[in-house]
């Protein structure tokens, strides 16, 4: 929300988004900012989808194609449901919307990561540089040098809206334990592909036990190369299991 603020200073632009179909308390606040701001937008749904498996963790990843080969890859963690909100992550993500091919047209994007994020597997990965050539567009990181702090003190001095159910403002914005309204997790159940599990789990969909299928899947080495993470692909084989 600080990166649009800032650049809608300067000039307007469109917006691609990376909407995961379901839960969709999570994109309220979004939505409502689409229309309040009146802002271009274009859905953008992966080609195709993986897990991806670190320390017990489980993400959904989703890829998007930017031309040339090469794809931009979009992490959600799988987080295990509670108060109500199961849903099956082998269902959830094999069968999510996707597209075979996108005509991505834009030659420079802006991304709003920053140095000092972490992600929920890979932990801190910094930005290796201020820019990055991508396929047909040039990823650009105008945030890149930025904190935490500085965010949260640009979106008080000049009235940015954020999602006040993700944030806790009286905490330091901390974001609150319910994930409900975070896009970057799902709630969603891995039990029967998590390779840390027993053979035989307790499977919340069918009610009765299930194998555990993790050792069906075959294995990539990460993304990121110096994180030796490991990708579950092959959803086919999976689902004949």
């Amino acid at each position: 929300m600080v990166m649009l603020h800032l650049i809608r200073a300067i000039t307007r632009l469109p917006i691609t988004f990376f909407r995961e179909h379901g839960q969709n308390k999570k994109y309220e606040f979004a939505d409502r900012v689409i229309h309040e701001w009146n802002l271009k937008v274009y859905d953008y749904p992966p080609t195709h989808t993986d897990f991806m498996h670190r320390d017990g963790k489980i993400d959904g990843i989703g890829y998007r194609d930017v031309g040339g080969g090469d794809f931009l890859y979009v992490a959600i963690e799988l987080t295990p449901p509670t108060n109500g909100n199961f849903a099956c992550a082998l269902d959830e993500i094999t069968n999510r919307p996707t597209i075979k091919e996108y005509d991505y047209k834009w030659n420079l994007t802006f991304v709003g990561a920053k140095n000092c994020d972490d992600d929920p597997i890979l932990g801190n990965v910094p930005l290796k540089d201020s820019t990055h050539k991508i396929g047909n567009t040039v990823l650009s990181f105008p945030l890149r040098d930025w904190t935490n702090s500085d965010v949260w003190e640009y979106t008080e001095m000049f009235n940015v809206p954020y999602e006040s159910r993700r944030y806790d403002k009286n905490n330091g914005y901390r974001e609150f334990e319910d994930k409900r309204y975070n896009n970057n997790y799902h709630y969603a159940c891995t039990d029967c592909l998590n390779p840390k599990n027993d053979a035989m789990v307790w499977c919340r969909l069918v009610n009765k036990p299930i194998k555990n299928i993790s050792d069906k899947m075959r294995y990539k080495e990460s993304l990121d190369g110096a994180k030796k993470a490991m990708t579950y692909i092959d959803f086919q084989g999976v689902q004949n299991a």
